[in-house]
């Protein structure tokens, strides 16, 4: 069977001024403890502060090396593919060095424009053949319907008989620091 811990005794006072001092020792531990936590609360803050000018360090060589690696691998690649040969070999695309395998690869064909000063739907529009590549999707203009939703010239009802509907999501947020997470509900 454990024991309970008893409160200390303390006296009842016998007077004015025995209770006057038992009020000062109240106070003074009160500030005590006011202070200890105090005293807490600043350690922590203090803690926090440098777990946070850790992790903004961290952060901070972490984008550095990031960018470093970049760097690295841009002028790796360009030197590489201007000397394919003498990099990977007459029959190969890949290469070891070291821990890393390096070497290049095609990607997918795609079409892309040859100038920024000429439209490719109209050019292609100019030729029999080039009718066939253009396309035309047309599309809702959401923004002019919720604008028109919102000043009353589309109603509801009307949006329901096409399928459709203005909606608005309810976000919940938690800020720590400056750092805000969140949530759609």
């Amino acid at each position: 069977m454990s024991k309970k811990k008893q409160a200390p005794k303390i006296p009842v006072p016998r007077n004015l001024e025995s209770f006057r001092e038992n009020v000062l020792a109240i106070v003074r531990l009160q500030e005590s403890e006011l202070a200890s936590a105090g005293a807490a609360t600043a350690m922590q803050a203090e803690a926090l502060q440098s777990i946070a000018n850790q992790v903004a360090d961290l952060q901070a060589d972490s984008k550095r090396h990031a960018e470093l690696k970049e760097a690295h691998l841009s002028a790796a690649a360009k030197y590489a593919l201007a000397n394919i040969q003498t990099v990977f070999g007459a029959d190969r695309q890949t290469t070891q060095i070291g821990v890393a395998e390096c070497g290049y690869k095609l990607s997918p064909q795609r079409v892309a424009t040859d100038s920024d000063d000429v439209d490719p739907v109209d050019e292609l529009g100019k030729h029999k053949w080039g009718k066939a590549y253009i396309r035309t999707k047309p599309s809702v203009d959401k923004t002019r319907l919720l604008s028109d939703y919102r000043s009353g010239v589309i109603t509801d009802q009307q949006l329901a008989e096409v399928g459709l509907a203005v909606v608005q999501d309810t976000v919940f947020f938690v800020r720590l620091g400056g750092q805000v997470l969140e949530t759609i509900t």
